[in-house]
């Protein structure tokens, strides 16, 4: 067993000594029992999946024929400890020419993590005191999005409130029966003369879709508020998908038929398109948004049974890989530890368990 691992005692055990000895300054050590460590058998899998997405890993061996010294001074026997080196995204900030907005419940994630840590340049607002938490937290006016009440009644008031913000948008207005052409289009041109925005309608219905039968269908009707304002757009807010097509094929449809220049930008939800759900995944979605000539895309995460962090990590990594993000990463060491008593005779790799993940406190750019 011993002579398994010569090899890379003699080529790499001085590396793994000097750099992990070098590191010690600053280091945050997050620390797993001894307890806990015995009990994770399949430690790298699981260790992996507490580590964001992109990292490059180079293991790193302490194996040799001297007492060695860990990253707390105490020492350690003859093969005892095992480290592996790599890097990980922490942060992620807005690409110079897109937008990433976010329309989501605050007790998920704060909005200034949303804009710090996760890179969201746009949020969507209801209310004047919203409007200003937006602001000081550092999201432009121009990425603003103000969502207008579902009551025709209230439209005006919101509007004229929060009249220097860079999107109005009204959810699903035919789909819920809360407007009509009349009422849209005065809402259209609210927008156009009493702010510098644009009004922004989202629709989940494929546009040749009976309306009312057979005099109208769901295109002719948004078709009939897109063409009477200069100002006003449309957003595709189907997820899952459904027989008329995936979602990836929903914002063709849309881009095909209201015309690329009024669909520039559409919805992505926070559960149903992550990997692995139904319809089409992040991934895919950025690609098309891409291919699409969009310049923003908006992820709603507001009134969804249990997201979570993982899946806005999905998102801007998926973002990261296709242009949409930036991403800020950090050096980490693992170290493991076998626990037999006899190390240099019985332990192999499977035999190391993780006891400790040191973040080295840097900050640096990766790409994809």
């Amino acid at each position: 067993m011993k002579s398994k691992y010569q090899l890379l005692t003699n080529l790499f055990i001085a590396f793994a000594v000097v750099f992990l000895i070098s590191c010690q300054d600053g280091l945050v050590t997050e620390h797993i029992p001894q307890e806990k460590a015995l009990n994770m058998k399949t430690t790298l899998n699981k260790l992996s999946s507490n580590i964001e997405k992109k990292k490059i890993v180079l293991p790193l061996f302490g194996h040799n024929t001297d007492t060695t010294t860990t990253i707390d001074g105490t020492k350690a026997l003859n093969c005892s400890y095992m480290y592996v080196h790599g890097w990980s995204i922490r942060t992620y900030a807005p690409k110079n020419g897109k937008t990433t907005g976010v329309w989501a419940d605050e007790n998920l994630v704060t909005w200034e993590n949303f804009s710090s840590k996760y890179g969201f340049s746009g949020v969507v607002v209801s209310s004047l005191s919203q409007y200003n938490d937006a602001q000081n937290i550092g999201f432009m006016k121009e990425n603003i999005m103000v969502h207008v009440p579902h009551d025709f009644s209230e439209a005006f008031d919101r509007i004229d409130l929060l009249n220097d913000a860079g999107y109005y948008y009204v959810d699903e207005p035919f789909e819920r029966g809360t407007y009509n052409t009349s009422s849209l289009r005065i809402v259209a041109s609210m927008v156009y003369d009493l702010t510098p925005g644009k009004m922004v309608m989202g629709s989940f219905k494929w546009p040749s879709l009976p309306f009312n039968f057979p005099t109208s269908t769901y295109g002719s009707k948004y078709k009939s508020v897109l063409d009477y304002e200069s100002n006003s757009y449309i957003m595709c807010d189907e997820y899952p998908g459904n027989y008329w097509g995936t979602t990836a094929e929903y914002w063709t449809k849309f881009s095909l038929y209201y015309g690329f220049n009024k669909h520039r930008s559409a919805w992505m939800n926070v559960t149903m398109n992550a990997p692995g759900g139904s319809g089409s995944n992040f991934s895919t979605l950025f690609i098309k948004a891409n291919a699409l000539g969009m310049n923003s895309v908006w992820f709603f995460a507001g009134s969804i049974d249990n997201p979570t962090t993982v899946n806005i990590n999905e998102f801007c990594y998926a973002g990261w890989t296709k242009g949409w993000l930036r991403g800020f990463a950090e050096h980490y060491t693992i170290v493991y530890k076998c626990f037999e008593p006899n190390p240099c005779e019985f332990c192999d790799e499977g035999s190391y368990v993780p006891i400790e993940i040191i973040w080295h406190g840097d900050s640096f750019e990766v790409y994809p």
